[in-house]
């Protein structure tokens, strides 16, 4: 039944490689960093120090589909302690961005397109 343990056997795996004469074509190689992170003495992002002073960044986004801006008062947000500064598409000056062509707004400007869309 549903209710009971389900048990399976432990998996095992094997890899037999041929060698070829002068070449690592086709041959399993071990990744340049792979020692420093099995013996945990690799670096990571996570791990660096953050420097004196340090600010955070927080994206509003939008929570409908489509809509049109109105307007955007960050007055709410400045008054919090602890933010230092608002940003939208007004002090982006080239706001368009794209992988191959650039059709997309960093911040939306007039509409945004999507939920979660950075207003």
């Amino acid at each position: 039944s549903a209710a009971d343990r389900f048990h399976r056997p432990f998996p095992s795996g094997a890899q037999y490689t041929q060698v070829k004469d002068g070449t690592t074509v086709g041959q399993p190689t071990m990744h340049q960093s792979a020692e420093v992170q099995v013996t945990g003495e690799a670096e990571y992002a996570d791990d660096i120090a953050k420097p004196v002073g340090m600010l955070h960044a927080a994206l509003v986004l939008s929570t409908v589909p489509h809509g049109k801006i109105l307007d955007i008062d960050p007055a709410a947000a400045l008054a919090t302690p602890g933010v230092h500064g608002f940003f939208s598409a007004k002090d982006v000056p080239n706001n368009v961005i794209g992988p191959a062509v650039l059709d997309e707004e960093v911040f939306a400007s007039e509409y945004v397109t999507c939920v979660g869309h950075p207003v």
